[in-house]
């Protein structure tokens, strides 16, 4: 995952561990990777020591799944890794 905070903490913790936080975008998305027919928004199940979450894609068709908080929720566990 390409990201400022993703590659700012892998710099800091070395190319060959893990990002602290993960975030898909979208349940579409989500749903694929997990391999799982339902997901909520927001945290889910780690990966190793990675935080796993769900925010509501950020297209148009989404618009009405819009909320901030799950995207200050990984803002918040970034911050709290660093």
């Amino acid at each position: 995952m390409q990201g400022r905070a993703t590659a700012k903490s892998s710099a800091r913790q070395g190319p060959h561990l893990p990002a602290p936080c993960a975030v898909l975008n979208g349940k579409r998305a989500a749903q694929e990777f997990c391999d799982a027919k339902t997901l909520a928004y927001g945290e889910q199940e780690r990966i190793g020591k990675t935080a796993l979450y769900v925010a509501p894609s950020k297209s148009g068709a989404a618009n009405g799944f819009w909320d901030l908080s799950y995207w200050r929720d990984v803002a918040d566990c970034v911050k709290a890794s660093e």
